[in-house]
């Protein structure tokens, strides 16, 4: 599944994009230090089963970013594992470190996801 985020605010060291799916609000938190400048205004994310996606992921650090500013505009591809359900969206973390993810914990809409919930899936993320 295939959807656009528009950015959304600022926390102290991420920054959100969100965006409605049949009335649930999807939101998508992601470290300052992954993040081109200027700040993209939109996101394409797309949601995989592990299955699905079948690819190796390679992580970005952030001392390869701050080393090399210019990857940070590089798409993101990041694992991630079920937390636990809310009232209309399921959290995920990410598998990585906190330290050393690409991206937050992200809230995906019951709706988008089905009955039962994966336990894993992959998350991309490409700027607009």
């Amino acid at each position: 599944m295939k959807e656009i985020l528009a950015y959304y605010k600022e926390t102290d060291n991420k920054y959100r994009w969100d965006a409605w799916y049949q009335d649930q609000r999807f939101e998508l938190y992601i470290p300052k230090w992954r993040v081109p400048t200027p700040i993209p205004t939109s996101i394409t994310v797309r949601i995989y089963t592990e299955s699905e996606f079948g690819s190796q992921i390679r992580s970005i650090t952030p001392a390869e970013v701050s080393s090399n500013p210019v990857l940070a505009a590089t798409p993101i591809a990041a694992r991630i594992v079920f937390n636990r359900e809310h009232t209309e969206t399921v959290r995920y973390d990410p598998k990585d470190a906190p330290n050393e993810s690409e991206i937050g914990s992200p809230y995906i809409p019951q709706k988008m996801l089905g009955d039962p919930f994966p336990s894993s899936l992959v998350i991309t993320v490409n700027w607009n």
